[in-house]
């Protein structure tokens, strides 16, 4: 028991950094498109655009996409903090025993990931300053359904980020480009970064989205048949998809430019790809719920429940509920901007089905 509020004392001393969220491409091809060509509010309060504005060219780097659980391990104060997507873990509450795994290392380990980080900067930073790798624990027993998770567990760094959303404006620093990222990997322990494997830079003029949408279908659909991060390691089979985020650094703090796209196998909507910037227009709730209460989607809400320490009980339904609900009012906001149709309403319909899903779930791990 004394360890154990020794180890929560020290938890609530840390922050947790934030990871951002990634949208589709047709969402964040709207934001784009909505940013570009606002113009002003009307008489009655409502946003004026003018479509002849013209949208802005970004350079992109694509990178693999790993199918695990999102992860962090944080430099804050002289300590070594690791974190799941939603809260800082500990020995005792872990998730897929990341935190575990981060402990294992020597601190010198990853204070020498963290020099690297640093040397590697062209702005000095305070010794105080909080330094986070985000990245994929990926491998054995994490996930399934897709070629790395056959693979030994690996830690596979994606973003670094100085700082945090609130200091500052998510300054001094920020979110780090791609040079960054040279030589932050511990190939002996298993810690790796996105800018070692395969990588697709792409100048992307958000005139012309078909043209688009085209182009990173034909990447995304390399990566889903043929997984080049697994493929290092020896292991033929699927991988997920790609994530894009702007190549400079001004863009790049500007997580609302980035984007991610899916394979057929794991995209968490039934007939749309998460490529396609015109989605086929739905028209009732039925076939809302058809397109997007998917088994990945669903699967998903498992992940989550781990990442934010909530226990696979029949008590937690409600938990699960509000992330599913949540994912698809936000993956579906275009089609219901054309549907008019009460959110209660939708919330009561997707609580049906994936309450039971879970219960169901339950069950089977009890089996």
């Amino acid at each position: 028991m004394y360890n154990l509020k020794l180890s929560f004392l020290k938890v609530l001393k840390m922050e947790r950094i934030k990871f951002t969220s990634i949208d589709k491409l047709s969402i964040t091809y709207q934001t784009i498109k909505n940013k570009a060509q606002f113009v002003g509010l009307d008489s009655d309060g409502i946003a004026v655009f003018d479509s002849s504005k013209i949208l802005p060219k970004i350079m992109y780097r694509g990178s693999v996409k790993l199918h695990g659980t999102c992860a962090g391990v944080s430099f804050q104060n002289g300590s070594i903090v690791p974190m799941s997507k939603e809260r800082i873990l500990t020995k005792e509450n872990d998730n897929d025993n990341f935190a575990n795994w981060v402990n294992s290392k020597s601190k010198e380990v990853w204070l020498k990931i963290f020099k690297k980080v640093k040397e590697n900067l062209i702005t000095d930073v305070s010794e105080n300053e909080k330094i986070t790798l985000f990245g994929e624990w990926c491998g054995k027993g994490i996930q399934n359904k897709a070629a790395i998770t056959k693979c030994e567990r690996m830690f596979f760094i994606f973003a670094i980020r100085i700082g945090n959303d609130v200091d500052h404006g998510g300054k001094p620093i920020g979110w780090l480009t791609d040079n960054n990222f040279k030589n932050v990997y511990n190939r002996s322990e298993n810690i790796f970064n996105s800018s070692m494997f395969e990588n697709f830079f792409l100048e992307v003029d958000w005139n012309y989205p078909k043209e688009i949408e085209k182009i990173v279908e034909e990447k995304t659909k390399v990566i889903n048949d043929s997984c080049p991060v697994a493929e290092y390691f020896g292991v033929d089979g699927v991988g997920e998809g790609i994530v894009w985020i702007p190549a400079n650094y001004d863009e790049l703090n500007n997580t609302k430019l980035w984007f991610k796209t899916k394979g057929d196998k794991h995209k968490q909507n039934k007939k749309s790809k998460d490529s396609e910037i015109d989605p086929e227009i739905i028209r009732n709730i039925s076939a809302l719920l058809d397109e997007y209460l998917v088994e990945n989607r669903l699967e998903r809400g498992i992940a989550y429940l781990k990442e934010a320490g909530i226990f696979l009980e029949a008590f937690n339904t409600k938990f699960f509920i509000e992330f599913i609900a949540k994912d698809i009012l936000k993956d579906a906001s275009e089609h219901l901007k054309t549907l008019e149709i009460d959110s209660e309403k939708l919330r009561k319909e997707i609580s049906k089905y994936s309450g039971k899903w879970f219960n169901k779930y339950l069950d089977n791990m009890e089996n």
